[in-house]
Formats: structure tokens, sequence, C-alpha cells
């Protein structure tokens, strides 16, 4: 089995991959290795340690007070409104220093007009404050670009559509072998390590954190 490098706090990533293809595994495995962490889990589908908010306006008095949290909102504060006044307060608050904010997909938060505006704001400045941005997604296709192009990594498992694929190609130094790989995919947990920056990528076989 492959081993992979841990993400240093400050650096955002980003897991893609339909469901079933072992991105929330390899999420999961690696938040067990860090100590503070904000995780929004809309669909109560994480099994992680950590205390569990349901009301926004209780975000700011629990950040004090514990390194891990669960946010599993209740349905009448699932709205973009809400969303935006809880990732503004994690970024402007200073409770999200040195955490970790993982979000288990990013479509669960809105889509288009109802996309949270601070998400893409918060990002751009999260680094600066020791804050990083993971971000999972079954569709990269349609993650904004300004998200995308603030990740140090992308983890990408089996995807079912080729335009996702072909977007992801753009951040690879060798688009055409980049493709040839993550459509080898399947449903084995294994998956390819993309290095945005770079533009290096590198096949791993079902790992070992």
């Amino acid at each position: 089995m492959g081993v992979i490098l841990l993400p240093k706090i400050g650096e955002h990533i980003i897991f893609c991959g339909t469901t079933g293809s072992g991105k929330t595994y390899l999420a999961m495995h690696m938040l067990d290795n860090y100590e503070r962490y904000f995780i929004f889990d809309t669909h109560n589908a994480l099994d992680l340690e950590g205390v569990i908010i349901t009301n926004p306006f209780r975000i700011n008095q629990k950040l004090k007070a514990y390194n891990k949290i669960i946010y599993r909102p209740e349905l009448k504060y699932r709205t973009k409104e809400a969303y935006n006044y809880v990732i503004k307060n994690l970024v402007t608050k200073g409770g999200g220093k040195n955490r970790i904010i993982y979000i288990d997909e990013i479509f669960h938060l809105g889509f288009g007009m109802s996309f949270p505006d601070w998400l893409s704001r918060g990002i751009s400045t999260a680094r600066q404050r020791k804050t990083s941005f993971w971000i999972s997604s079954q569709r990269p296709s349609n993650i904004p670009m300004a998200i995308l192009t603030e990740a140090r990594r992308i983890y990408i498992y089996y995807l079912s559509y080729s335009e996702d694929i072909k977007k992801l190609s753009k951040f690879s130094r060798n688009g055409e072998k980049f493709i040839r790989e993550v459509a080898s995919l399947g449903y084995d947990y294994s998956f390819v390590e993309l290095d945005r920056i770079k533009g290096d990528f590198v096949k791993h076989t079902p790992l070992k954190i």
C-alpha cells in the first residue's frame, strides 16, 4: 500500500470522487491525525470525535471551548445566510486559527446563486490565519474556480463524468497522461494525488496513512 504525507495547517486540499469511491474514507482517516477541526456534516454521515453543534449562533462559544466540532445544522439553518455566518465567524473571529475546516460535499452548502459568498472569500485569506479548508465534492467541474485555484493538493477518486476529469487535467503538467490515469480508477479506493501548484501527480493504490 502507498503512503501519503499529511497536509500542513494552512494548506487547502480537495477530495473528488463519486459516492462510495473512497474520498470520505481518506478524509476521515487524515482528520484523525489533527487536534483541531470544524466539520460541516450536513447529512450526519461522518463518524468522527467532536462536540456536535446544530445552531450557528452558538458557534463562537463552542470554538473557544472545544478543539473538535461537528456542525450538523437544523433544517432551518441550512441556508446561504446561515452558512455565510458560520464561515465568516470561522475566518474572521479567530476560531478557525490552527484549525481544519472540512466540508463534506460542498454542494450540500449551496449551488449557483445560493452558494455561500464567504467560502471563496474565506479560502483566499485563510492561509495567513493558519486555517485549512478541506473540501469534498462528487462533481469537481462545478466547484468555483476561485476555490480550485486555492487548493495545494487535489485527491481524485473514481469520477463518472469526463468533463470532471478534463477540468482537473488543466492543473497537471501532462494532461493526456493524467486523464488516462484518472479514467483507469475504479471502486477499490485507489486514487490520484495531484499537486496543483507543480502540476505533478501520482497514482496511489489503496493506502496507509
